[in-house]
């Protein structure tokens, strides 16, 4: 009966309630689905009361299926002859609801990402909910310069960083000053905040590529030990990608260039911010 209550479609199908059976299931399918389309199209959404009151909702739906699907199999007859018919019957729905929440989670087009790391301020915070366009499952995106984009670092890591040149660009600092082609990126002052690492203000900087790809960085001074390196040309088939953070990011300055078969998502929305202005907006 206790597991009749935690999976509802188990109890149906014990009792031979087919169409109970179904029925749950794409409730339990397609609910989770249609949240997390609606948060993507009006952010928060699912981030604007927190998750804890939408677990106790799913919880609360599922304990009234579970206690009908309990009942309904605590009064049908007891099972007779073989019991391993029925115990592969009991267990199909819990295999098809396994598979599909597999299959949700490695190839939904628009997963989300939580930011802990500071390598991206000032445009994304640690804490901030970013999604992506590019399944979990399947590196295959193809970004532009500006975009930022989640890339593999190694069997069961990834990171976040910004794209500035791609294949046959050529890529410079100096003081900070960041060159594309041998020409200065556009930079705007965009005043000042604090961060973690230093108690006195930083400036945001404001960068715009020549495509016209705009974003903030932060700026901790142009004598810092990455702000100054040697003109490096983007080979074919990768990357060249910088933190937003630019003093405190371990990028293609240290990591060397992001192999286009690695970048795996393109940042697509943030859905959830302490700074609500950021919401919805493109990283």
């Amino acid at each position: 009966m206790i597991l009749n209550v935690l999976f509802p479609p188990a109890g149906y199908a014990y009792v031979g309630a087919w169409m109970a059976v179904a029925i749950t299931l794409l409730i339990i399918v397609t609910v989770p689905i249609l949240v997390m389309v609606a948060t993507l199209e009006y952010p928060p959404g699912l981030y604007a009361a927190g998750m804890g009151p939408a677990i106790w909702a799913s919880l609360a739906v599922l304990a009234v299926l579970g206690l009908h699907a309990a009942l309904l199999a605590r009064r049908a007859p007891s099972r007779t002859g073989s019991q391993l018919p029925h115990g592969l019957l009991y267990m199909a729905p819990w295999a098809v609801a396994f598979a599909v929440n597999l299959a949700f989670n490695a190839y939904w087009p628009n997963p989300a990402y939580a930011i802990t790391a500071r390598a991206m301020q000032p445009t994304l915070e640690p804490g901030d909910v970013l999604a992506v366009e590019g399944a979990r499952n399947a590196c295959a995106a193809q970004p532009k310069p500006g975009d930022v984009v989640l890339y593999r670092t190694g069997p069961a890591s990834q990171a976040l960083m910004r794209v500035v040149a791609g294949p046959g660009q050529r890529v410079m600092m100096a003081s900070g000053q960041l060159f594309i082609d041998g020409k200065p990126v556009e930079r705007t002052s965009a005043g000042a905040t604090r961060v973690m690492e230093t108690p006195l203000p930083v400036e945001i900087v404001e960068e715009t590529l020549a495509n016209g790809a705009r974003y903030r960085t932060l700026d901790f001074g142009p004598e810092g030990a990455l702000d100054t390196l040697h003109e490096v040309t983007v080979p074919a088939g990768a990357w060249y990608v910088l933190g937003d953070n630019r003093d405190n990011a371990a990028d293609s300055r240290t990591n060397g260039l992001v192999a286009a078969r690695d970048i795996c998502a393109v940042g697509l929305k943030v859905l959830s911010s302490k700074d609500e202005s950021r919401v919805g907006q493109r990283p």
